[in-house]
């Protein structure tokens, strides 16, 4: 099996894991990525639609449910109206740096369980 074959499992796998152990009490898993991926300075929603790999319509849905809880705050822009920046609340920032240790902690776990002399990639 090659690299290339290897990668659709290696991502299958992988998100199964995180899904598995990545839990905060009251969010879902898409909800949880969405902070993670905002960057301290905000996010417009096209560029957070384009990272979490959904739809504008999808993620307002999502965003909405964060915002209900208050984890963002939703700004149009001043030269836009259209567009829509999102930015996270105190509350989500103490939630991302929990989400980071989480995140580590699920890294050092894989990485002491592979040994990347024993990986072989080629046929």
């Amino acid at each position: 099996m090659n690299f290339i074959e290897l990668l659709p499992l290696l991502f299958i796998n992988l998100q199964s894991l995180y899904k598995r152990n990545i839990k905060i009490d009251g969010l879902t898993f898409p909800q949880l990525l969405a902070i993670f991926i905002i960057p301290h300075n905000g996010i417009e929603m096209s560029n957070l639609s384009k990272k979490v790999g959904v739809d504008i319509s999808t993620l307002s849905r999502l965003i909405k449910g964060l915002e209900k809880k208050k984890l963002i705050n939703r700004f149009h822009s001043h030269k836009d109206k259209r567009v829509i920046k999102i930015m996270l609340s105190l509350k989500s920032i103490k939630i991302k740096k929990n989400l980071e240790r989480q995140f580590d902690n699920i890294g050092s776990l894989i990485q002491k369980k592979i040994d990347i002399n024993d990986i072989n990639l080629t046929e």
